[in-house]
């Protein structure tokens, strides 16, 4: 079965295709293939092929492509044509796995590759001529917008816990409806994703949480325990997680961070989340907003300012967009004084953060107006 896919007409992707001719197998596989046929944009060209990986890597560097051993020891290296990025990756089966990794076996048959795969809809193989190969009726899948997991989904779980996640955001993004026998295999072994690792977890769930059935798919990991197993608390309300979808969109301030501190507000102290995003949750746990803009933002910064306004305009259950867009167009003024302004007139040590933080209120106070010498000039 042939298709005419456009990303077959890229000349990057031909002259891979032309420097393996003669050499090996090479076939585009997965996203790229599922997102062609489900008309949607292709962020990644990702290949595989009969070639071990030092094969690849000798006969992409005899034809001057440069190679990034990125993932050489699970089969897969990056490669560089021109200004596209290419992953090509040896077909492989999996001789063992424990939930977390996998023991491989290089193959040369796409099929045996293809068993080893998550979904349907990602076993999906295209060689140089456009001839399609397809193994598990994910062609069918596709065009139902079905995500279903190749054979048994107790077993592709037990293989890779992380499926558990991808199925949710796979489905969240391409699905119509829910495939339920994957949805009861994910109940049956939802406590296994407490063996993955936290990094993982967090980039799932951040991804979910934008995702474009976000609100339904949440719902339903909520109802199967996913929140539960993973976190000791979690404050889930369907409802209020629409209202802030809605004034998320309508004001165009959507960010994934604030739609899972909603559901998780203590999810940092389970996963592993950067400095900023750590501090940021921990501020709207423990602070408040003294209603006095210019001050607010001076203290917590127009993100934190943000974000309290809009989880508070949710708990009111509805927008108010002239409050947005006077925290987003307020421009805060740098504050007139330093610490060396401070030493010239004679403070030391501790003194000088004293001092600092006397002459903030009465700057905040004029509203920002009073400039240096006003400001070092009500110091006693």
């Amino acid at each position: 079965m042939s298709y005419k896919f456009d990303f077959l007409k890229d000349q990057d992707v031909q002259k891979l295709f032309q420097i393996f001719a003669g050499h090996g197998q090479l076939y585009v596989v997965g996203g790229a293939v599922r997102n062609a046929l489900m008309k949607q944009p292709i962020k990644d060209m990702d290949f595989t092929t009969d070639l071990h990986p030092d094969e690849v890597v000798e006969l992409c560097r005899a034809n001057r492509l440069s190679v990034i051993p990125t993932g050489v020891q699970y089969g897969t290296v990056t490669v560089v044509v021109n200004k596209s990025v290419f992953e090509v990756t040896t077909m492989r089966s999996d001789i063992s796995t424990d939930g977390r990794h996998a023991e491989v076996l290089y193959t040369d048959d796409i099929e045996i590759d293809a068993a080893r795969r998550d979904f349907t809809v990602n076993a999906l193989y295209v060689n140089q001529a456009g001839k399609l190969f397809d193994f598990y009726n994910g062609i069918q899948d596709v065009k139902d917008r079905c995500i279903r997991f190749i054979d048994n989904p107790l077993s592709r779980i037990k293989e890779d816990h992380l499926r558990i996640l991808r199925f949710f955001r796979f489905t969240s993004n391409y699905g119509i409806g829910i495939d339920m026998d994957a949805l009861y295999a994910c109940r049956q072994l939802i406590e296994t994703v407490q063996a993955l690792s936290v990094e993982r977890v967090l980039d799932e769930l951040l991804q979910i949480m934008v995702s474009k059935r976000a609100s339904e798919i949440l719902n339903l990991m909520v109802e199967i325990g996913f929140f539960k197993t993973l976190f000791s608390s979690s404050q889930w309300d369907h409802e209020l997680f629409d209202t802030l979808i809605r004034i998320e969109e309508s004001s165009q301030q959507i960010d994934t961070w604030r739609r899972l501190y909603l559901i998780v507000p203590d999810a940092y102290t389970v996963l592993k989340f950067p400095v900023p995003q750590r501090n940021r949750f921990k501020t709207l746990s423990s602070k408040k907003l003294s209603g006095y803009l210019l001050s607010d933002l001076y203290y917590f910064g127009v993100d934190c300012v943000l974000d309290f306004e809009l989880l508070a305009q949710v708990k009111a259950g509805r927008i108010n967009q002239r409050r947005i867009d006077l925290i987003l167009k307020t421009v805060l003024p740098e504050f007139p004084v330093n610490g060396h302004d401070l030493m010239h007139k004679g403070y030391v040590g501790r003194q000088i953060g004293k001092a600092k933080r006397q002459l903030e209120k009465v700057w905040l106070q004029s509203d920002c107006q009073m400039d240096r010498s006003d400001l070092l000039a009500t110091l006693s």
